[in-house]
């Protein structure tokens, strides 16, 4: 059984039908397998696994179009005031980003998760239009609980077309860490695109 992400044998010489890898990575990744069944002396053609994703945090430098269906893959969605799915994030076909609709908001867009360390530097940044009340926050979690800290408030704001918001983080910890966007405007819409998470120094 071979790894095709790094090509390391898994395991060899064995009659069992299932195997284990046990050396994973805490990063996110994508793996995938090739089967070799072998018999007298003789190997033959590799079966190809499906690929399936695993790990904890993702790396570094990150960054997110938002071009495609599964860009929110891995992100945490919450629709507090309940109110349907399209008035809460929710990806944006025409336009390829992210959009949370127009009315009342009480919805959070969290990241994955970041192994982020105290002795460095870090910011988020995205692309943003629209109006209403915006709030970018850092934690450790995908909880709103755990968003316990504030990076930037737009309250009652309005953005002049598209603009690029650079915000900087400095752990107080070496952990896992998640980012948000809360929006909770009383009447307003908020489109995000282009979002990247970068160690400064």
């Amino acid at each position: 059984v071979l790894r095709t992400l790094d090509n390391k044998v898994i395991t060899e010489g064995i009659t069992a039908t299932t195997a284990t890898d046990n050396e994973l990575s805490d990063e996110i990744k994508t793996y995938s397998y090739s089967i070799y069944a072998t018999s007298h002396g003789q190997t033959g053609l590799a079966a190809k696994t499906n690929s399936v994703t695993a790990g904890k945090y993702l790396p570094l430098p990150y960054a997110n179009d938002f071009s495609s269906a599964d860009c929110l893959d891995g992100y945490t969605v919450l629709n507090l005031n309940n109110n349907g799915t399209y008035r809460t994030w929710n990806w944006n076909n025409y336009y390829k980003n992210l959009s949370s609709g127009w009315g009342e908001g009480d919805d959070w867009l969290i990241t994955p998760q970041f192994a982020l360390s105290k002795e460095k530097l870090y910011s988020i940044g995205y692309k943003v239009s629209g109006s209403g009340s915006l709030r970018t926050t850092v934690g450790k979690g995908a909880t709103v609980e755990a968003q316990d800290e504030i990076l930037n408030d737009l309250d009652k704001y309005s953005t002049k077309g598209e603009e690029t918001h650079e915000l900087y983080f400095h752990p107080s910890d070496n952990d896992l860490y998640n980012f948000g966007l809360y929006n909770y405007s009383i009447d307003g819409q908020w489109s995000i695109d282009s979002l990247r998470v970068n160690e400064i120094t």
